[in-house]
């Protein structure tokens, strides 16, 4: 059964992401409307727009990781931005596909950051095990077993259903995998829990999977090393 505070964080996402993609539709269809921009419907839509965006920048949800707010509010000053431009008006369509651009991406960021609750409904190791055997199949045993912080034979027993404790390291192991793999290989997964951090102040994911102080930045990282390689 799915935690409770794992259904509201959820929700908060969704409707976040739903508030961006209306906010997309809007903006399409004023400038759909418009036909020939004038002084006046441009400053309109500039209004209408940047009114938007300080509403919910403000109301970015609290639940999201430090992060992720980070890098929604960089997107939405980029699009606050674009409006200001002295050409706006004279290439309204171009500075509008960038604004919707921005807005793209902060639904990309609100997407990644649903995805960080997959660890926390895993209920076994078992179901961790399975999850992740699922979306990297080939992953090495071996390493899978250092990922997890446990000896072969445990991760044996694991992918058996033979019980086992089901510590946050896990957990955070399967939000990070679940980040990572829709653009990289079972090798590029393993490879990039070696391989030093700038975001870790050079340490390799690998040695910070049991710092908690540490699982935010994890993650942060887990979502620019995907965005970077999927680029």
């Amino acid at each position: 059964m799915t935690p409770p505070a794992v259904l509201e964080y959820r929700d908060q996402i969704e409707r976040a992401d739903e508030d961006v993609a209306l906010q997309q539709q809007r903006l399409a269809e004023l400038v759909e409307r418009m036909g020939e921009p004038g002084a006046e419907p441009v400053a309109a839509l500039t209004r209408a727009a940047i009114a938007w965006a300080t509403d919910f920048n403000r109301d970015v949800p609290v639940s999201l990781p430090p992060g992720a707010r980070d890098e929604i509010r960089d997107h939405l000053l980029r699009g606050i931005e674009t409006l200001s431009r002295d050409d706006f008006e004279d290439r309204l369509l171009d500075r509008v596909d960038e604004l919707l651009l921005s807005l793209e991406a902060v639904r990309h960021i609100l997407r990644d950051a649903a995805e960080d609750d997959r660890g926390a409904t895993v209920a076994t190791p078992a179901e961790a095990v399975a999850l992740i055997d699922g979306w990297v199949p080939g992953l090495d045993r071996a390493t899978l077993a250092q990922l997890l912080g446990v000896d072969p034979r445990t991760l044996q027993r694991w992918q058996g259903g033979d019980g086992g404790r089901l510590t946050p390291r896990v957990r955070l192991v399967v939000q990070l995998v679940a980040l990572l793999q829709a653009t990289w290989t079972a090798e590029g997964v393993a490879a990039w829990f070696h391989r030093p951090r700038r975001e870790l102040a050079g340490a390799a994911p690998i040695d910070r999977l049991d710092d908690p102080a540490a699982y935010d930045d994890l993650r942060d990282a887990a979502r620019r090393g995907r965005a970077s390689h999927g680029a």
